[in-house]
């Protein structure tokens, strides 16, 4: 469940990126709860899964 919110959000975010923007658009992304520690994500990964 967590992973298919993750993919809504980050395919929002990239379709409604300016078209006329240059350079990197989402420079990291950090998963984390209230109180508790962060967890980096893969960019890389990330953005490939919200687009497909």
């Amino acid at each position: 469940m967590l992973k298919d919110n993750l993919k809504v959000v980050l395919a929002a975010v990239l379709k409604d990126r300016p078209a006329t923007l240059k350079g990197v658009y989402i420079r990291s992304i950090t998963l984390c709860t209230t109180m508790g520690p962060g967890i980096k994500l893969q960019i890389a990964s990330a953005t490939l899964e919200a687009k497909s």
